[in-house]
């Protein structure tokens, strides 16, 4: 789910442990760029010669990278990986004309180097699990949203006023999500006297901010998983996996389920054999099968 502070985040542990690295490079691949580019951007970096010559095969830029990262203790951080993946399909396939960048993140998760890539994305390309599943060294982390004392605290410092309880409720209203509640919190000040039981009471979880970061997940999912999400809001309540295979009589829905909870737009419940969708999500959802 977007709006997790995962950059923010990243950002923060590159500031506790940058000590540890010889070196830190930050690369955003909001733009996508073609791997030739990013690989030619960072061996000038690393080679320190602006001028060097850089080869135009892949997996030799590919293996002066990881010769780089072996004798040096670099960190790198990647951040927007989801551009180089393909929408509207499942989770973590690339786009056309970037699958090279698995040949980057394999050499990377399997060749023997002192160094870190750290890549920040919404979405998980398919060759990290695989990379888990098989290596030591490579671990993926989802983020789930500020701690319920850290999210009280965005409140707590305006000054707002309610008690712990109806806190509680807004907090788990909007999932913990940095993103929302900093949103939600400029509404309560503005619209509402810094009273979060005022706006409990009278809120109708409308923010365009919010829908529009719902919406820009939303516009990358496959048909199957799209399906899935109006089958889940319409029934307004948690539904088996069987439940929605007799909903919808199509093959891969375990795959598209799997994609949807990867992508933190499907919540498990009841004993981890439900799949719902978050309160805010549901209604964005619902919106739209009204139109």
């Amino acid at each position: 789910m977007g709006g997790m502070g995962k950059t923010s985040l990243a950002l923060k542990l590159k500031e506790h442990i940058h000590d540890n690295f010889e070196y830190v490079i930050r690369r955003s691949l909001k733009n996508a760029p073609p791997l030739s580019e990013l690989l030619g951007s960072l061996l000038k970096i690393l080679s320190k010669d602006e001028n060097i010559d850089i080869p135009d095969n892949i997996n030799i830029r590919i293996a002066r990278l990881i010769n780089y990262l072996s004798s040096h203790r670099y960190l790198l951080l990647l951040d927007d990986g989801e551009e180089i993946l393909q929408p509207r399909e499942l989770i973590g396939q690339y786009r056309q004309g970037f699958e090279d960048y698995e040949k980057l993140f394999r050499q990377v998760g399997e060749r023997p180097h002192q160094s870190c890539l750290l890549l920040i994305s919404r979405e998980k390309p398919k060759i990290i699990q695989s990379l888990e599943d098989n290596t030591r060294c490579v671990k993926s982390f989802q983020i789930q949203g500020l701690d319920e004392e850290a999210a009280k605290e965005i409140f707590k410092m305006k000054g707002f006023s309610g008690s712990e309880s109806r806190l509680t409720e807004l907090i788990k209203l909007y999932q913990s999500n940095p993103f929302k509640l900093n949103i939600v919190a400029r509404t309560i000040q503005e619209l509402f006297g810094g009273s979060v039981t005022n706006f409990l009471d009278q809120a109708t979880l409308d923010f365009n901010d919010i829908y529009n970061l719902i919406d820009t997940q939303f516009q990358r999912l496959s048909d199957l998983e799209k399906e899935i999400m109006y089958s889940l809001a319409s029934a307004g309540q948690p539904l088996l996996l069987t439940e929605l295979r007799q909903q919808i009589n199509k093959k891969g829905i375990t795959d598209a389920m799997k994609s949807l909870t990867g992508r933190g737009l499907v919540e498990k419940t009841e004993g981890e054999t439900h799949f719902t969708l978050q309160r805010i999500v549901m209604k964005y959802v619902n919106r739209k099968l009204s139109r």
